[in-house]
């Protein structure tokens, strides 16, 4: 593979099949990669602004998203299916019709108060409520 070479595609439309290739330090700017295809490729260290990935599909994958930072984001209608979520931080979040269910919830807290101390409270009200 030869090293050091930079190729520079410019107002131009064109596919790129990238086989066995190392692109680390790429930049890519006002770039359409709608419909594209990554498979077996390490992205960590990769900075994502202002993008689009409406439609994303991460699947069959292990994906490590560990220590990775999302600001100002859009993830209304994402699905998250058996993930790892332990140490997760949600900051000034709209979370409107959002459902946690069939997850592991210990030391989980909403505004520094217990999950489990509300889930005890709320099923304490409830059985005052039906007596």
């Amino acid at each position: 593979m030869e090293q050091g070479k930079v190729v520079r595609f410019e107002d131009t439309t064109q596919q790129i099949e990238a086989v066995d290739a190392d692109l680390s330090g790429s930049t890519f700017t006002d770039v359409n990669l709608a419909n594209s295809t990554f498979n077996d490729v390490n992205l960590s260290g990769v900075a994502i602004q202002n993008a689009n990935l409406a439609g994303l599909s991460i699947l069959n994958a292990k994906v490590d998203l560990a220590n990775s930072t999302f600001s100002d984001v859009n993830l209304s209608g994402v699905a998250i299916q058996n993930a790892n979520l332990a140490g997760l931080s949600i900051l000034n979040a709209n979370l409107s019709g959002a459902t946690i269910a069939q997850s592991t919830m210990k030391g989980m807290t909403i505004d520094g108060v217990s999950v489990a101390e509300l889930f005890l409270a709320y099923n304490a009200a409830q059985t005052k409520a039906a007596n």
